[in-house]
């Protein structure tokens, strides 16, 4: 039998499967090398350093092969399958998510919470457009003023609650706490009161506050260029290219605001713990009230970031949650659970099939960032 030659929109779906997987191996690799290079700057090591090692290749294979398993099957079910649309999208995302099963294991973890506290917010905002949900003032800060207040009684009383990387992160971006210091004013068990200045910082609280801000402004300012610079370079060159002035001051005015709101937000948690510490007089443990109200006053600074940003940072923190309540319920075996054989392998297909839905179907329901990604990896009009 002859064989039957292709047909020219064959031709072009099977090359924009190939154009998929080498655009999301290289989009990868310049995000790992990314991200390695602001490891330099906040010391998480969530990705390996260097560029040319086998881990990069394990990534952006990852990343790869579930870009190019969600074109090629939503392709093949475009033709074969009579089914929805909306259920192509859904059984392709879904399918997609085994990609992730050649990546590290810990990192794969890792992204498969942002990816859950993606699909939860993408789940959030379509209902709400469609009716099922009521409309709350201040939804995104009061979410983030929540999720920070329990990230921070996990980092005062039970830090094997979070991710041990973010942790370690968030001791360091303290900058005047440390592991010792934590112990000795916010869990071990002591009768007496001990006072700021025994240990803690030098003079006053209201002084080492502002000092605390200052210094925050010059280590997030260089920890946000770094990040805002590869977003810039590898998420929009064109815009750099079009019109670099303009290109330059947003980039230096993202750099501005987010700084300042991290700055603001660390000074003000530090500074309210203090105040409440000295009010309440007793000695440690310290009661979780007073992290949680420290907390919650300081993440008010995020109504300082851009409506898209403050979303960003919403999933940020609920994946840090999730990861607590994921490890609260292995440790104290809720449901009889200890461990899920490739639970982040499942829950990121679940989550990429909401993901993806949202992405074709609801494209509101997702963020800015993600949509601008997903718009690179499987081309602006994603049509077959």
């Amino acid at each position: 039998m002859a064989d039957v030659p292709l047909s020219r929109a064959e031709e072009q779906n099977y090359f924009s499967v190939l154009t998929t997987a080498s655009k999301s191996f290289l989009l990868a690799a310049g995000l790992h090398l990314g991200v390695g290079t602001l490891a330099g700057v906040t010391s998480q090591k969530l990705f390996k350093r260097g560029l040319c090692n086998t881990d990069v290749v394990r990534f952006a294979s990852s990343v790869a092969l579930s870009a190019s398993i969600y074109k090629a099957l939503k392709i093949l079910l475009h033709k074969y399958c009579t089914i929805p649309e909306a259920w192509h999208h859904l059984l392709a995302g879904f399918l997609a998510g085994l990609g992730s099963t050649i990546d590290e294991p810990v990192r794969r973890r890792t992204l498969t919470l942002y990816m859950v506290a993606r699909a939860l917010g993408c789940l959030v905002i379509t209902l709400h457009k469609r009716g099922y949900l009521p409309s709350v003032p201040h939804f995104v800060p009061l979410v983030f003023g929540a999720c920070q207040g329990l990230i921070v009684v996990a980092v005062a009383r039970y830090p094997y609650l979070l991710p041990p990387s973010y942790y370690n992160a968030v001791v360091r971006w303290s900058m005047y706490y440390d592991e010792e210091k934590l112990e000795m004013y916010m869990r071990r068990r002591q009768v007496d009161f001990i006072p700021c200045n025994a240990l803690l910082h030098q003079g006053s609280c209201h002084i080492y506050a502002w000092k605390d801000f200052v210094a925050g402004m010059w280590l997030y300012s260089k920890m946000h260029g770094v990040m805002y610079s590869i977003s810039l370079f590898v998420l929009s060159p064109t815009s750099l290219l079009g019109n670099p002035v303009r290109a330059v001051t947003q980039f230096l005015k993202k750099t501005l605001i987010s700084a300042t709101f991290l700055a603001v937000n660390g000074a003000a948690v530090k500074y309210v713990v203090c105040l409440l510490r000295n009010a309440w007089g007793g000695g440690p443990p310290i009661p979780h009230l007073i992290p949680a109200l420290a907390a919650i006053v300081g993440s008010s600074s995020v109504v300082l970031e851009r409506p898209s940003r403050q979303l960003e940072l919403v999933y940020y923190v609920m994946s840090q949650v999730l990861y607590s309540a994921w490890r609260l319920i292995c440790v104290k075996k809720i449901l009889g659970l200890n461990k899920l054989p490739w639970g982040s392998v499942w829950f990121q297909c679940f989550s990429l099939a909401i993901l993806m839905y949202g992405y074709e179907s609801e494209r509101d329901s997702i963020s800015p960032l993600l949509h601008t990604t997903l718009n690179f990896l499987l081309g602006r009009n994603n049509q077959v």
